[in-house]
């Protein structure tokens, strides 16, 4: 009797000493938890490496494309940047020099504060209140008015949005100096306090 239960106890505890060998051979080895923590921590700096430079490149870029818009507004004639309540954001150095004006005159003023009023025409504020809401634009608006550093002059103004951004471009041309074409039959010009103007095509 003694011998029957000592073999049931032998095959019990064999097939225990298996049970525990499986397990063990298909539990995943790990490595001490501060060598895991170790790789970790490598992983996560270098990917906060790779965002920084992608962060930096990315800066790079930006501020590239911002000096090639800026050299671009600085070579064209006359030219202003307008928001939505028709304030100056951006006025070039050729509009500071042919009007003998400083940016601090003229930057986060509105338009028609300028000089000595010369843009204050009612038709001209029309359009230029129409570019955004309805994505409008104007081209060849003859304004010839007594500027206060230049004497009388002609210049032509032509605006558009620009691109989908809530800013104007105000493009001015002085045609002073130009040959004059013969007077147009049926072209109307307004006359007010010493100033002539001719609405131009927009659209």
């Amino acid at each position: 009797m003694n011998a029957i239960e000592n073999n049931r106890l032998e095959r019990a505890s064999n097939q225990k000493n298996k049970i525990m060998t499986s397990r063990k051979a298909k539990a995943p080895a790990r490595g001490p938890p501060s060598s895991r923590r170790g790789t970790n921590g490598r992983r996560n700096a270098r990917s906060e490496q790779a965002k920084l430079r992608e962060a930096v490149l990315v800066r790079k870029q930006l501020l590239a494309d911002r000096d090639y818009a800026e050299a671009v507004i600085e070579a064209v004639p006359p030219l202003l940047v307008l928001d939505q309540k028709l304030r100056v954001q951006t006025a070039n150095e050729s509009f500071c020099k042919c009007f003998k004006i400083s940016l601090r005159q003229t930057l986060n003023r509105r338009v028609y504060e300028l000089g000595n009023g010369q843009w204050n025409i009612p038709e001209l504020r029309t359009l230029l209140e129409k570019v955004l809401p309805r994505k409008s634009l104007f081209k060849d608006f003859e304004v010839t008015h007594e500027f206060e550093s230049i004497g009388t002059r002609t210049m032509l103004l032509s605006g558009r949005q620009v691109d989908n951004i809530q800013r104007i471009l105000l493009f001015i041309e002085d045609i002073t100096d130009r040959e004059r074409p013969r007077p147009v039959p049926g072209l109307r010009r307004f006359v007010t306090g010493g100033s002539s103007r001719r609405r131009g095509m927009g659209s």
